[in-house]
């Protein structure tokens, strides 16, 4: 197996992993990695290379892989294109300036027209417009042919859409489609949005919303540019009990927000090149109200014999779509690749004046609302915290950008809650609607066993958890409710002794645990010992991690009687842990269970020669080790010069 990179122009088109013959070309396995990722098998390479050298597309893989071990093959296509725009469009704007389709152009006349605002097909900068001249222009001439060059403009729009859509598949965006494609659920146009507010406008529930404010589920397939879904889900209290947000508070603290989205770019292209965003009251179908935002009775009169409605009513359609949209809302809440906006700030001065903001609004601050607190806790479930936002944490500093601003706001929030605990807790928060607990309830309760229970990996970096947080996702995962669990990464947190005899504890519960990450923590030689005693219970684990927890040689030891147990394991990380001779030999000793073992970093610890000599005696027993990392510590020459030896000419890389 051997990973390849597809790269066209300014573009990752797919990271894969190809099983072919050692035997296979280097060009040949590229090509297959290519049709795999459904290109025309015509296309080409421009270039091969593998950790930054170039290589020869005949060589072997064998040879490829001796050379450069543990590298991804990067294939370079011929998939660069003029800029995205269809066929359509170009010769309009050619036609505007009198070129037919069978013209040549010159550069002068080409690089004005891409320029030009307005009449041009885009707005270039005059080195860009250059330089796609020259890449169009014809060997022998000094002109560009239109027709090539629309063609490959449009055929880029098709790849670069193609892309897009494969990248809203591979983030989950099937997830959404349902409640979208429904009606049950509508997105609001970010750019809308920010227009309108700009303007000193107000929200209005969905029903009163003109048509250019929604965005369509296609432009959001076909622009998702990034590793995130184009979606935003908005979290905020109700400043009215029939209207959300009456004088536009919440909008304008939005509109901040969803410009610094806009804007956003990487690379000079706009990360969001469109943006949904969900809030409920414009989002779902609300109770028939006036363009006031107040009830209203039914726009049709009754049919004879009918009961005049109540002026809450809201048409039977309407009603079927609502119940939809709340089975939903979970969905985009906690969708790992789904921003969460929680708009946990102050109410506005005028909050309490009930004739500028309606009777019945709950005073309640955020976490103290139940339909808040819910929204607050699905988004902890298996959600990145970088994309769980907290607005009220805004220091609206106009110099900022979106990477400063996230950096901010990001949300450093609990561990994820099991149903009981938070029925618990939600009987303490307040409702405008009381009969709305129950069913809030219901929907946590279906929520969490819908993206929670069913998780594969769970990653809670840098959030400064204690042993507290950790023994409360500790108790989540010993119950079992995340039996398909494979990956638990508790990276940068503050993990001490206690919370490692609750991780310890809870492993029994994780059958399929294969990884586990518990680097730059403090678990210190007793919490690695504690650790050390649950790893019995995950026989198939494959990779452990504890870079910088201070183990000592006592941690060692405990980490070496467990190694016995733990036969499959494929790499070991214990850098930075201040292990000496007698832990690296205990390590060594038991290294040759795991016969499978690719990679052993023990960098930056205390050993002296006496480590380096029990490791040189191990090197044998272990035939797949392509990777150890011992710099940083105090041997000397000959148990250095022991290393090479045992290392022999083995493929992989030692690092001394």
């Amino acid at each position: 197996e051997i990973g390849v990179r597809l790269v066209g122009s300014e573009m990752c088109i797919r990271d894969s992993t190809i099983s072919a013959p050692a035997s296979e070309t280097v060009a040949a396995a590229a090509m297959a990695a290519a049709a795999a990722a459904g290109l025309p098998p015509n296309l080409g390479l421009l270039t091969l290379t593998a950790g930054g050298r170039r290589l020869d597309g005949s060589a072997t893989l064998a040879d490829a892989i001796r050379a450069r071990p543990y590298t991804t093959i990067r294939a370079t296509l011929p998939l660069h294109g003029g800029v995205s725009i269809s066929s359509e469009k170009l010769f309009k704007a050619f036609k505007a300036f009198g070129i037919n389709q069978t013209d040549e152009m010159e550069r002068e006349q080409f690089v004005k027209l891409l320029m030009r605002p307005g009449k041009g097909c885009v707005l270039l900068d005059k080195q860009r417009a250059s330089a796609l001249f020259d890449r169009f222009r014809t060997a022998t001439a000094s002109t560009v042919n239109v027709a090539n060059f629309v063609g490959a403009c449009s055929a880029k729009l098709a790849w670069d859409t193609e892309i897009c859509r494969r990248r809203w598949e591979a983030n989950g965006g099937g997830e959404v489609e349902e409640a979208l494609n429904s009606g049950a659920v509508a997105l609001l146009d970010a750019e809308w949005m920010v227009r309108e507010s700009a303007r000193g406008g107000v929200l209005q529930p969905r029903q009163r919303l003109p048509p250019e404010a929604f965005v369509a589920l296609d432009e959001l397939r076909a622009t998702t540019s990034s590793s995130m879904l184009p979606i935003v889900a908005v979290s905020h209290c109700w400043l009215a009990k029939d209207h959300a947000d009456p004088r536009g508070h919440n909008f304008s603290t939005l509109r901040r927000v969803l410009s610094m989205m806009l804007e956003h770019r990487y690379l000079g292209k706009p990360c969001f090149p469109r943006l949904g965003v969900f809030i409920d009251f414009c989002s779902i179908h609300q109770r028939c109200r006036g363009q006031d935002g107040q009830p209203q009775r039914k726009l049709i009169p009754p049919a004879e014999g009918e009961a005049e409605p109540p002026v809450d009513a809201i048409f039977p359609e309407e009603a079927q779509l609502f119940d939809r949209a709340l089975a939903s809302l979970s969905t985009f809440y906690s969708h790992p690749a789904i921003f969460s906006l929680l708009l946990t700030s102050h109410f506005p001065a005028d909050y309490a004046n009930a004739q500028l903001i309606g009777d019945g609004g709950s005073n309640a601050i955020y976490m103290g609302r139940g339909w808040c607190f819910c929204e607050a806790m699905w988004s902890t479930l298996v959600k990145d915290p970088a994309l769980v936002l907290d607005l009220g944490l805004d220091t609206f500093d106009e110099h900022i950008g979106w990477n400063d601003f996230t950096e901010i706001c990001s949300r450093r929030g609990t561990p994820p809650m099991e149903p009981w605990r938070f029925e618990a807790l939600l009987k303490t928060k307040r409702f405008s609607v009381e009969s709305d607990a129950a069913l809030v309830a219901r929907l946590y309760r279906e929520g969490f066993e819908k993206r929670f229970a069913p998780a594969t990996e769970l990653r809670y970096l840098d959030l400064g958890w204690a042993d507290d947080e950790v023994e409360a996702l500790a108790s989540i995962l010993k119950s079992g409710v995340v039996n398909r669990l494979t990956s638990l990464s508790l990276v940068g947190n503050q993990i001490g002794d206690v919370g490692a005899r609750s991780l310890a504890d809870c492993l029994v519960g994780l059958p399929k645990l294969r990884h586990l990450d518990l680097s730059f923590n403090a678990l210190g030689e007793e919490g690695t010992s504690a650790i050390a005693l649950g790893l019995g219970r995950v026989r198939g684990l494959e990779i452990l991690q504890l870079t910088y927890n201070n183990i000592g040689d006592e941690g060692a030891a405990a980490l070496a009687t467990a190694l016995a147990g733990v036969r499959k394991l494929v790499e070991l990380r214990l850098d930075w842990n201040e292990v000496g001779d007698a832990g690296v030999a205990a390590i060594a000793s038991k290294l040759r269970k795991t016969p499978d073992l690719r990679v052993l970093e023990l960098g930056w610890n205390a050993f002296s020669d006496a480590g380096a000599r029990a490791l040189a005696e191990v090197l044998p027993e272990l035939p797949e080790l392509g990777w150890l990392a011992t710099v940083a510590n105090t041997f000397k020459e000959d148990a250095r010069a022991a290393l090479l030896s045992a290392w022999g000419e083995r493929c992989g890389q030692l690092k001394l």
